[in-house]
């Protein structure tokens, strides 16, 4: 499909004032002034996060009660339970209040769902913690349309706390204390946590109360260590990388690189993950698949056991059932994934206008969510995948930029029995005989929602002089990092550049040498065989400037976009 290249033109003043103030290069300047960063107070902020610039977390909505309670509890040394989730955020979260707890001096009783139970803390989760005596309750990216559960638990003599970062439901639980950034509004510095991070702030706000009080029985818990689980926890559930994401993140990636406790360094042997450029894609495509492939198709506590073991041995034992989980899950999809395209092949119908509406009663719940990712993401369209081999029936929802999930199944809750999650990500429980009635109402939505909306669109942050593109420019490049959700990688313009040489390289990779005023560039597109020039013309370049280190030598190289030939 071709692509429509969207070229952003910031203002020249604030570029050329930004790029004075902190000595950048205008190409740099212009890339932050586009992403609303045009003060150099605010752009440094950006550039240099500093843990120290985290807000006060007693500043969120219910923190004070949250923090009371808990170390009430602590201090009388009651029976606390952790109810998390089945994803890597669940996983994530739930590993960092385990883990801080037990350095607290508390053994807590944490339980993680299981798929086929669905999403959420349910009623069931509440009779098993009675029974285990627990008194006081903390959910981890759970829990803020759990009303009847809250009552239930109340009912039981369970004190309970929710800390999630989902949509808010018509009515808030009632209980000890909620935090959820939707709480404290868009403006919060809260506002784009994930569930594990809004478990972190609570634990600096606890553990400040706890110094406090002297309530630790030795050394207080070290959190810079614990940000290894809150990096984790961000990148795999695709928030926006700004603002205290981004601090968190950077330094969690740190926290990889450094000392990665005993579970996290097996999942990067077992994933051949080099230790010394750990990076969101590193989270993203090898250390995340494997986590969640254990809620997927088996047991989500694997996760929670490799996250929160000391014992090096056990860690590289469950890091083996993790990477086992995960190539089981990976045929999974590939199968399930093969019988959609040969569908589609066949009846292109079943596509039917802007929205992506599949079921089967042979996909695994567990896999649903990724083929629905891949769906959303070659058509272009919102992607509502059903495993209907239950009832009622679940399925998962992935969207496109700019349309937003919650909002649109909102407007079709009438045909469901429940629906939760993220403007990007959602996930649904329909009664079968339902689904038919809900394609219809849905994709009348999404027709509405995607009016012009189905060119893929590329978004350049600048036009490239060509004397610009320097070892300095990627070294500069770098100070955004860590490029993700919210802070994607800069994508630049080259214009009018001769073809030297092209030929295709490996797997359809588009290898060229490029002739500019400023000198010549290596560039490659990978994937993008098909796209070989048939005549060595002039072309345009939507790129990214990399420095490539093949056999000991480092070359600026262009990773290659998209193109246009020019005519």
């Amino acid at each position: 499909m071709k692509k429509k290249w969207h070229i952003k033109r910031p203002d020249g003043e604030k570029v050329s004032r930004l790029a004075s103030s902190l000595g950048l290069t205008n190409l740099v300047s212009s890339i932050l002034v586009s992403r609303g960063l045009d003060s150099a107070e605010e752009a440094d902020a950006f550039l240099h996060p500093d843990l120290a610039s985290l807000p006060d977390p007693f500043l969120m909505n219910g923190m004070e009660e949250a923090v009371s309670k808990i170390a009430s509890a602590i201090k009388n040394r009651e029976k606390i339970g952790v109810f998390g989730d089945y994803d890597v955020d669940g996983v994530t979260g739930a590993a960092l209040l385990t883990n801080f707890l037990r350095e607290s001096g508390i053994e807590a009783l944490t339980i993680l769902p299981k798929r086929n139970e669905g999403y959420g803390l349910l009623k069931s989760h509440i009779q098993k913690f009675k029974e285990a005596g627990t008194e006081l309750l903390i959910t981890v990216d759970n829990g803020i349309r759990a009303v009847e559960e809250a009552e239930l638990a109340e009912r039981l003599g369970i004190d309970l706390i929710i800390t999630d970062h989902h949509e808010l439901g018509e009515s808030v639980p009632k209980t000890c204390a909620t935090l959820n950034p939707h709480i404290d509004g868009s403006g919060s510095p809260f506002a784009n946590l994930c569930g594990c991070g809004v478990a972190f702030m609570l634990l600096l706000a606890l553990r400040k109360r706890m110094r406090d009080h002297n309530l630790f029985p030795s050394e207080e818990p070290n959190l810079k260590k614990y940000l290894d689980l809150v990096a984790m926890g961000t990148v795999a559930d695709v928030v926006p990388l700004t603002g205290t994401n981004r601090t968190l993140v950077k330094y969690g990636l740190q926290e990889i690189t450094r000392a990665p406790r005993p579970g996290v360094a097996a999942l990067l042997d077992i994933s051949a993950t080099p230790r010394n450029d750990i990076s969101p894609g590193s989270i993203g495509f090898r250390l995340a698949p494997r986590l969640n492939a254990a809620g997927r198709i088996g047991d989500a506590m694997k996760a929670l056991e490799i996250l929160t073991t000391e014992d090096e041995v056990e860690a590289a034992s469950l890091a083996v059932e993790l990477d086992a989980a995960n190539k089981a899950r990976q045929s999974m999809e590939k199968e399930i994934l093969e019988e959609i395209e040969s569908a589609i092949n066949a009846d292109p119908e079943i596509i039917s206008g802007d929205v992506a509406v599949l079921h089967s009663d042979r996909w695994h719940v567990g896999v649903i969510g990724i083929i629905a990712t891949r769906i959303a993401e070659k058509f272009g369209v919102p992607a509502f995948i059903i495993s209907t081999s239950s009832e009622p029936a679940r399925g998962s929802a992935r969207s496109i930029e700019g349309i937003n999930l919650v909002d649109l199944l909102s407007r079709c809750s009438d045909d469901l029995i429940g629906y939760g999650g993220h403007p990007m990500a959602a996930g649904i429980t329909i009664k079968k005989e339902e689904i038919p009635k809900f394609k219809n109402k849905i994709s009348e939505i999404c027709s509405e929602a995607m009016l012009g909306r189905r060119q893929s669109e590329i978004s350049i942050d600048a036009v490239a002089d060509p004397s610009e593109i320097s070892t300095r420019l990627v070294e500069e490049l770098d100070l955004l990092k860590p490029f993700g959700c919210g802070n994607p990688e800069p994508v630049l313009k080259l214009e009018n550049a001769s073809i030297v040489n092209r030929r295709i390289v490996g797997l359809n990779h588009l290898k060229m040498l490029l002739k500019t005023p400023a000198g010549n560039f290596d560039s490659i597109g990978f994937e993008l065989g098909e796209r070989l020039p048939q005549e060595a013309k002039n072309i345009s370049l939507a790129f990214v400037p990399r420095l490539n280190d093949w056999n000991g030598s480092v070359n600026l190289q262009l990773k290659i976009r998209d193109l246009i030939v020019e005519e």
